[in-house]
């Protein structure tokens, strides 16, 4: 049986250590709501109520049933050859969008795409072209098809664009995984759309830590165990792509120095090209293109 005296004492003090601006007693009456109305709460293990707590700190998102940003289960896991119930913090992708939104971005879009919809990919570092339905003027049509992926893009405070694809064999995957239902109900395009949010996320420059455990704590809900999940916050620019970038640099003569201090304005501080993301390196290799490009046209 869980201890509710226990686990608000617990979880105002992770509220404090977060520095959150959630209210203690509104959020401690939607945790004690969600255990009364589901009795295996209290079968769970003391590990994941603790998680549980610590990840509505560190996200600082509502349990508010209302707003739809987050909410609390219980779910079953196979370990050895017995299953154990764990309690659940998982994010809606509104509560991911609200976290990119409060991060600085200017504006977060998902969606599914399906066969007769509209959809070109101009690259990780350009917007893509979606209309649904094959009549781009008509965006209320039902004759979309059957499901071939889904996307997310992101505006960032200084006008770039990042975009992250999810082909269709990686959603089933996911849906595969999923611990939950929710897979096979009528949300289920909302949990696609996640899928990509959650992509883009870990691509992203800057990801504070409140995105970084909402990653962390979806991905936990939707079967990814914490150990086998990508380090978030420093996904490092490839071998490949730095090469390239190297290349231009040489065989063109740029001052490398003046290209960091380029990269520390607009995106963020760096003491070397080797400490961007890979994102950030595809923007910066194709502005470097266009740059020579540009230079050689005036010649």
């Amino acid at each position: 049986m869980i201890d509710l005296a226990f686990l608000e004492q617990q979880f105002r003090k992770y509220l404090k250590s977060a520095n959150s601006k959630l209210n203690p007693d509104e959020e401690f009456a939607y945790i004690k709501q969600a255990i009364s109305t589901k009795p295996k709460f209290h079968e769970a293990t003391g590990e994941s109520v603790d998680t549980m707590l610590n990840s509505i700190a560190g996200t600082g998102l509502s349990l508010c049933p209302t707003k739809q940003l987050c909410f609390l289960d219980v779910r079953s896991r196979k370990v050895n050859d017995a299953y154990v119930s764990e309690a659940i913090f998982d994010i809606s992708y509104r509560g991911l969008v609200k976290l990119a939104t409060e991060s600085g971005c200017q504006y977060l879009r998902a969606d599914v795409v399906r066969a007769n919809d509209y959809f070109e990919y101009h690259g990780p570092a350009e917007k893509a072209s979606f209309s649904a339905g094959t009549d781009t003027r008509n965006v209320f049509t039902s004759d979309r098809g059957e499901v071939v992926g889904a996307f997310a893009e992101v505006a960032l405070a200084n006008g770039t664009s990042l975009t992250e694809i999810v082909n269709k064999a990686d959603l089933e995957a996911a849906g595969a995984l999923s611990r939950g239902g929710a897979w096979k109900s009528s949300f289920v395009d909302e949990l696609r759309k996640k899928v990509a949010i959650k992509r883009l996320f870990k691509t992203l420059p800057g990801i504070t830590p409140e995105m970084t455990t909402a990653v962390q704590a979806a991905d936990n809900a939707d079967g990814v165990h914490l150990a086998e999940i990508e380090k978030i916050d420093s996904p490092f620019i490839s071998d490949k792509t730095l090469d390239a970038i190297s290349k231009i640099i040489k065989e063109n003569k740029l001052d490398q120095n003046k290209i960091i201090d380029f990269c520390s304005k607009k995106l963020r501080y760096i003491e070397s090209l080797g400490q961007l993301t890979d994102t950030e390196g595809v923007m910066l290799l194709k502005k470097l293109r266009k740059q020579v490009e540009e230079k050689d046209d005036e010649n």
